[in-house]
């Protein structure tokens, strides 16, 4: 009798694991759809050349706050563009123009998401 109940509470046990996993196995997917709601507004602003002691491609958002991203995609480099864009701060800072007495450091993120609104 020990036996039998250890073999159902094994079987059992396997059943219920394979019940709370498999809804995850289907819903991963490469082409997940942007959730608007998590997204910033932002404009994308060329703050000069590097070569020159610009800053490069810089991210405005609305509360007067300057972003530098690590990798802006080349269809996103257009002055004035609108987006929408989640993204993170690594932590870093980026320093823009020459150094001069007040240098103007830039905080460094990285793009998870970015749509041209």
């Amino acid at each position: 009798m020990k036996t039998e109940t250890i073999t159902f509470y094994i079987i059992y046990m396997r059943f219920a694991w394979l019940l709370f996993l498999l809804p995850g196995i289907g819903s991963c997917t490469e082409n997940v759809p942007l959730r608007q709601d998590s997204l910033i507004e932002a404009e994308i602003r060329d703050w000069g050349s590097p070569s020159v002691d610009g800053c490069g491609w810089v991210i405005w958002v609305s509360n007067d706050s300057y972003y530098r991203p690590i990798k802006l995609a080349k269809d996103f480099e257009i002055h004035g563009l609108k987006i929408l864009i989640d993204f993170e701060e690594t932590g870093d800072e980026g320093l823009c123009g020459f150094p001069h007495p007040t240098p103007k450091y830039v905080p460094k993120i990285r793009i998870h998401r970015i749509k041209q609104i």
